[in-house]
């Protein structure tokens, strides 16, 4: 067998499909350079192999000169391509270093193209037979040395250390993967450039001779370059197969938030704050009432909010851009038709490297039937405690007529006394003065209890203002004075002093007030008539903090009711409605506070509840 054809021809071989193989990469993505320059390289080393093989078969001396020229333009395409590969691949060769070296090959090229020499001998005399693995084949003989052939040697020397360079710089920027590449493409780089191009250059000049094999030791680093371009083919299949999954799993991911959204009834959206334009889902389109393709920015967003809702939705949007963080608020959107429906929004500001921000994303959904549902809810719970004060006044019933019937009694006999005045001649007119201004006075107060009751009775909304507790006390304990006597219950108030105001629903606060003294009367009236003491108190907590008490001295509260004893309809009375208590608790919830019980120290029960007091205005 011979085996230098054997060899040879497995060498062009390798070489011809890898750098088809990377051809035809670089024709399907004519930015893959790297393949373009490692095909050229591997090319040229096929053809490296192919002359070297004619020059080791020939016996003839001219035929072996005219294969040098196209030996050394084979060997100009190698350098070339490695060059290229090692700059587009590695990154990491100087390009001014480059340049030279294919400078100075590109000089050294020229000349073989001129009639009678080339670039490494200008005649060669003699060719010899030598045996390689067995086998026969020509050598180099006798030849006469041309005048490039320090500048080929140079070439030669510039183009390893070169190599050298990029490789040892590539080690150094030690990026991922940097070192397996020096390790796989570097060291085998600079053994084979050195063993191809620098020592046949040593052997030649100490008289050694020997059949040209350089292809060979290229076609070892072109089998470690097509190793790592496989291996990046590879890397990057399963890049894209991951990639593939991750957008498979995205899909899926967009396709759930997509389901989230569309069972949760939101609208998303994105503002991009540079660009001042705002992408929204068709569902949020809807919504809003945009046309499909109108262009959405902030002021066409602001331009249709209910205008009382406008100005606190901007304040609110103006710092989140200038703060960043969230936003979360309830507005009304005005359609053309002039309806209007409530929406909840919610937001959150991204921000770039500076601290910037630079768009917001949020969601939108309708809450108009929540809203009108809530409003419902609260108009139910008026009327529940309307229901309960007109419950109360009926159990006060008694004791209203008492008060009402003094001061009509009064104004009763004081005008009967002022008609007999008039019917006498000696008319005192001093005396009737005084009549009319008892008559005057016992009106007022009749007047006075009248408007208590009215103001007890009224229903629907009534405007919050600052509330002085105390006043409000006295105003129940008036209210239920008759009926505090008709008991027996003995009365001590411990109001504080200086005690700040707060702010709120007068009528309800006194609605409340009210329903914990019945109660404590209620719960009193089996004691003897001695034994039943009632204490109304309030104090100031911490200056931020209002705390008003009612203490007795009755039965207690059951234990089998001590868990129920805020729920509607749970009442221990023969004829009550089982509402006080619940009412009660919801005023006071609805006014920021808080409505408990617990046992008296000695005998009864203490009710207490806390409201914020009122920030001091300046």
């Amino acid at each position: 067998m011979k085996w230098v054809e054997v060899i040879f021809g497995a060498t062009m071989g390798a070489c011809a499909w890898l750098a088809g193989a990377n051809l035809l990469i670089w024709l399907r993505d004519r930015r893959a350079l790297a393949q373009l320059s490692f095909s050229i390289a591997a090319a040229s080393v096929m053809a490296l192999a192919f002359v070297e093989l004619r020059m080791m078969q020939t016996r003839d001396p001219k035929v072996y000169f005219q294969l040098f020229r196209w030996y050394h333009c084979a060997g100009y395409g190698a350098l070339v391509g490695s060059l290229a590969f090692t700059h587009c691949y590695l990154g990491s060769g100087r390009r001014w270093f480059g340049l030279l070296v294919v400078g100075v090959a590109t000089i050294v090229l020229v000349p073989n193209f001129f009639p009678g020499t080339n670039s490494s001998f200008a005649e060669v005399q003699t060719v010899q037979r030598v045996m390689m693995w067995g086998q026969p084949v020509t050598a180099i003989g006798r030849v006469t040395p041309s005048a490039m052939m320090p500048w080929l040697e140079l070439s030669h020397v510039l183009w390893w250390l070169y190599t050298v360079d990029a490789v040892v710089r590539l080690w150094r920027r030690n990026r991922e993967g940097d070192r397996r590449r020096v390790i796989v493409i570097g060291g085998p780089a600079i053994v084979a450039i050195f063993l191809s191009a620098v020592a046949p250059i040593l052997l030649y000049s100490i008289g050694w001779r020997w059949p040209l094999v350089v292809s060979l030791s290229f076609t070892s680093l072109m089998v470690a370059l097509g190793y790592e371009l496989s291996e990046d083919v590879a890397r990057a299949s399963r890049t894209a197969r991951a990639l593939v999954e991750s957008q498979s799993a995205l899909r899926e991911s967009e396709q759930r938030l997509q389901l989230v959204l569309e069972a949760a009834d939101l609208a998303a959206w994105v503002w991009d704050v540079s660009t001042d334009e705002v992408w929204i889902t068709p569902k949020g389109r809807a919504l809003f009432g945009f046309a499909e393709d109108e262009r959405l920015d902030r002021e066409r967003f602001f331009r249709n909010l209910h205008p009382d809702d406008r100005g606190p939705v901007e304040t609110e949007v103006k710092g989140v851009l200038e703060n960043g963080g969230s936003f979360s608020r309830e507005y009304r959107r005005v359609y053309q038709d002039g309806s209007a429906r409530w929406i909840a929004g919610r937001g959150r500001a991204e921000c770039d490297a500076s601290g910037r921000v630079v768009r917001v994303r949020g969601v939108s959904v309708d809450v108009t039937s929540r809203v009108e549902a809530a409003e419902a809810l609260a108009a139910q719970r008026r009327e529940l405690a309307q229901l309960s004060r007109v419950a109360m006044l009926g159990e006060l019933s008694g004791s209203l007529a008492h008060e009402l019937s003094q001061p009509l009694a009064s104004i009763l006999s004081n005008a009967e006394v002022a008609q007999g005045m008039l019917k006498d001649a000696a008319l005192n007119r001093e005396e009737l003065s005084e009549i009319l201004g008892d008559i005057l006075t016992a009106d007022r107060h009749a007047a006075e209890i009248i408007k208590r009751v009215r103001a007890m009775l009224k229903g629907g909304n009534v405007p919050w203002a600052l509330v002085e507790m105390n006043e409000v006390v006295n105003d129940v304990l008036r209210l239920m004075r008759g009926d505090i006597i008709d008991r027996g219950v003995k009365v001590e108030t411990r109001l504080a002093s200086a005690l700040p105001p707060i702010f709120g629903d007068r009528v309800q606060l006194q609605q409340v007030i009210l329903n914990l003294l019945l109660n404590a009367c209620d719960a009193m009236s089996g004691n003897a008539r001695d034994a039943r003491k009632l204490v109304i108190s309030t104090e100031s907590v911490n200056g931020s903090t209002i705390r008003v008490s009612v203490a007795d001295t009755g039965s207690g509260i059951a234990p089998e009711l001590r868990d129920k004893l805020f729920e509607a309809f749970r009442t221990t009375k023969a004829h009550g409605l089982g509402l006080g208590l619940s009412v009660s608790r919801s005023i006071v919830a609805s006014h920021g506070g808080t409505l408990a019980a617990s046992d008296n120290q000695v005998r009864g029960t203490i009710f207490h509840f806390t409201l914020q007091a009122a920030a001091p205005t300046r």
